[in-house]
């Protein structure tokens, strides 16, 4: 069952709170991605989160991913780590856009996870 989460919420909704939140983004996807994004990749996937946030709300994972792919498209780039990875990202419905962070965060909340996810890392997105 997806956390009720708006993981993606702008805390400021101009362009620097559309930036920043694009930075964050691309920070946390990389750690997430086990491995460093390149340049390119890096200005793909900030470019990409950085249309999704100025243009959906809520948005979600799902709307960064389709916009990795025009990004990919426009600029004539093969598909890479970059998008197979956004790709395995969306594969499973994670956050459900319900709750802003101050909303969920004042809740007490209980997450099981199955036996075999029971290592919990940090990541911040």
């Amino acid at each position: 069952m997806p956390i009720p989460l708006d993981v993606l919420a702008l805390s400021q909704k101009d362009q620097f709170g559309i930036d920043e939140a694009a930075m964050r983004f691309r920070e946390s996807f990389s750690r997430l991605k086990g491995s460093k994004l390149g340049s390119i990749q890096r200005n793909y996937v900030h470019e990409a989160a950085s249309r999704a946030l100025s243009s959906e709300e809520p948005c979600e994972l799902r709307h960064i991913r389709d916009r990795l792919h025009e990004v990919y498209q426009e600029h004539e780039a093969k598909e890479d780590g970059a998008v197979s990875s956004m790709e395995e990202l969306c594969r499973f419905p994670l956050f459900e856009p319900k709750f802003s962070p101050a909303d969920f965060f004042q809740k007490s909340w209980i997450i099981e996870l199955p036996p075999e996810n029971r290592t919990v890392t940090e990541a911040t997105i």
